[in-house]
């Protein structure tokens, strides 16, 4: 097949253009089978992609190719295997030919004019046991994955900046939980002085009730009759001898019965 003579994407915007095809999938570019100080080298696929799924979960690898003679000299993509459940080599349009990957790959060409990627050859599904993918996640955990934690005052924070503002706000709110306590306590002890003291007037005002209420017994004004007939006889009698603090109970009682009634007469007009 004759090559266009369309200026070809660079591994760089095929790379692109294979990050925006997993955009909602795990993508990680030129990604290692291991760390780069281990004893027995490393093997690095130019990226893994792999779903969200933990039912169905499938590790893509890719080799990107935008040259012939990469793509024949090229000895170690079969090492590739083994760490993915597809393997692909992805090359701008008619680099490569269906014919001249092995049973086990697909194959993957740009657009002529680089926009977007089409597959030429759907690579098989090969079901791996898990330990062969061990070294590699470790890797991208430890040493690609980039943590971050909920946004704290408008900005993504790495995990330990996301822990310690944690912390801070967990002190934070514990003091203020206390201030928020002590407050509340403040108020409630406040109310109970408050029924307290009511409850003090109340028993003193009962008491003098008591005494006015024996007062007019002494002095006969109790019973059915009105009360107001007798009294003007008895200070006409001068006879009879009048409390001289009657008057000032009298007076004393008259102001807190009508205080008593406002209270009741708000309550009811609160209801």
């Amino acid at each position: 097949m004759a090559h266009s003579n369309t200026t070809k994407p660079t591994a760089k915007q095929l790379l692109a253009l294979l990050r925006d095809k997993h955009v909602n999938d795990v993508f990680v570019p030129e990604c290692k089978n291991g760390p780069s100080q281990s004893s027995g080298g490393h093997l690095r696929l130019d990226a893994v992609a792999m779903n969200r799924s933990w039912t169905n979960a499938c590790v893509i690898g890719y080799e990107i190719k935008v040259s012939r003679s990469d793509f024949l000299g090229d000895k170690k993509w079969p090492g590739y295997l083994e760490y993915c459940n597809r393997f692909t080599f992805v090359c701008p349009s008619g680099l490569i030919q269906a014919e001249e990957v092995g049973p086990e790959c697909g194959l993957m060409w740009s657009s002529k004019t680089g926009g977007r990627l089409y597959t030429k050859k759907k690579a098989p599904y090969r079901r791996l046991p898990p330990v062969n993918f061990e070294s590699m996640f470790r890797y991208i955990l430890m040493c690609r994955a980039d943590i971050r934690g909920p946004l704290f005052n408008g900005s993504p924070q790495t995990q330990e900046e996301y822990w310690r503002a944690w912390m801070e706000k967990k002190e934070q709110r514990a003091t203020f939980g206390h201030r928020v306590s002590k407050r509340i306590q403040l108020v409630i002890e406040k109310d109970i002085l408050s029924v307290e003291r009511e409850n003090r007037r109340l028993v003193e005002d009962h008491k003098t009730y008591a005494k006015v209420e024996d007062a007019m017994v002494e002095l006969g004004l109790c019973g059915d009759w009105n009360p107001t007939d007798k009294l003007r006889e008895m200070v006409q009698d001068r006879g009879k001898t009048i409390p001289k603090n009657l008057s000032r109970l009298i007076d004393q009682t008259l102001l807190n019965l009508k205080a008593a009634k406002n209270i009741i007469d708000e309550a009811g007009e609160g209801k």
